[in-house]
C-alpha cells in the first residue's frame, strides 16, 4: 500500500524460501501466489507467471476444494478479463469469493469481492458491481 512494491517482493521471497527450509509449504504457497499476483498487475508477466507457476506446484496434493484453489482461481480471472469475458471472469471471482468466505480468508475474500465487482462493472452491470 506505501507503493514499494519491490521491497514488499523481497520480503516475499525471503518468508517463502524460509517456509520452504522449514517444511511449510502452504505458507510458502501464500509468499509465492502474492509475489505473483503483485507481479501480474503490474504488467510483468514472466516473472508474475513463474511464481504463480510455483504456487500451483506448492498446492499439488491439496483437496479441490481449499483455500488454496480458491486463490488459484484469480489468475483465471485475469486471463478472462485480458479475453474481454467480464462476465466468466465475474464468475470465477464470483466462485473464488464463495470459497474465500467459507473458510473465513479474509484476504482471499477482500481480492476476490473486489474483482468480482470490477467484473461486473467491465461487464455493464455497474449497479450489481458496486455492491
Amino acid at each position: 500500500m506505501l507503493g514499494r512494491d519491490h521491497e514488499y517482493i523481497d520480503i516475499l521471497e525471503r518468508a517463502h524460501d524460509a517456509y520452504l527450509e522449514r517444511g511449510e509449504p502452504l505458507h510458502a504457497f501464500r509468499c509465492a501466489f502474492w509475489c505473483g499476483i503483485i507481479l501480474l498487475t503490474r504488467g510483468e508477466v514472466g516473472p508474475g507467471s513463474a511464481w504463480v507457476g510455483r504456487a500451483q506446484r506448492l498446492c499439488e496434493g491439496q483437496p479441490d476444494d481449499s483455500i488454496e484453489r480458491g486463490y488459484l482461481l484469480m489468475p483465471l480471472v485475469f486471463r478472462h478479463e485480458a479475453a474481454g469475458e467480464f462476465e466468466e471472469a465475474a464468475a470465477v471471482a464470483g466462485k473464488a469469493a464463495e470459497m474465500a468466505g467459507r473458510f473465513g480468508e479474509a484476504d482471499g475474500f477482500a481480492l476476490s469481492s473486489y474483482a468480482q465487482g470490477s467484473m461486473l462493472i467491465k461487464a455493464g452491470r455497474v449497479p450489481e458491481g458496486l455492491a
